[in-house]
């Protein structure tokens, strides 16, 4: 198996991957957090200033794809981006993950060496900066009862096959579908 990259499919060990960022620091706890809960890239997710979330959609060209996304702001992510805005006494032009250089966001270089540290921490191989872009991929699916067009237009994918591969559902799974569904005389 391809241990790069591959989404968290249970929800256990979310919770301690965000409990370890938080341990760590409250920015990357955030930053995992947003990144779970919008499912957009690192190089998005970095790039995010308070007004962003001044609404309840997310308004974000996306950086590979240049493509205009909105999406709804849901309340869990609202509340702690508020809490964190209200700590830090964020102003709106100001980024939500700041740099140490002054006017700057950190960037997905930075944002990389961070959760590389709590996938060493944690000893999960597989885990990177995209691999939450694919969880949220994964849960979307699994609560979506499987609706994979949304979730392509979601990720600006144009086709199924990619998408399935992109939030791991693997043979493996397939062939579960097989032994789980049994027809007999």
């Amino acid at each position: 198996m391809n241990y790069t990259c591959q989404p968290i499919k249970d929800m256990s060990e979310v919770k301690k991957i965000l409990q370890t960022a938080k341990m760590k620091n409250e920015r990357l706890a955030l930053m995992m957090l947003t990144q779970l809960n919008l499912g957009l890239r690192i190089s998005d997710i970095v790039s995010l200033k308070v007004s962003h979330f001044q609404g309840i959609y997310l308004e974000k060209i996306e950086k590979k794809t240049g493509k205009r996304q909105f999406i709804k702001i849901n309340q869990e992510l609202k509340f702690s981006i508020d809490q964190y805005i209200l700590k830090k006494n964020l102003e709106p032009e100001d980024y939500i993950f700041k740099s140490r250089q002054q006017n700057r966001h950190i960037t997905p270089r930075m944002a990389q060496l961070e959760y590389q540290i709590v996938r060493e921490q944690l000893n999960i191989p597989y885990f990177s900066t995209h691999s939450l872009r694919k969880t949220f991929g994964y849960f979307a699916y699994k609560n979506s009862k499987g609706n994979l067009p949304l979730l392509m237009q979601r990720f600006n994918h144009n086709s199924q096959d990619t998408t399935l591969r992109y939030i791991g559902i693997t043979q493996d799974q397939l062939d579960d579908l097989s032994e789980n569904v049994q027809f007999s005389f």
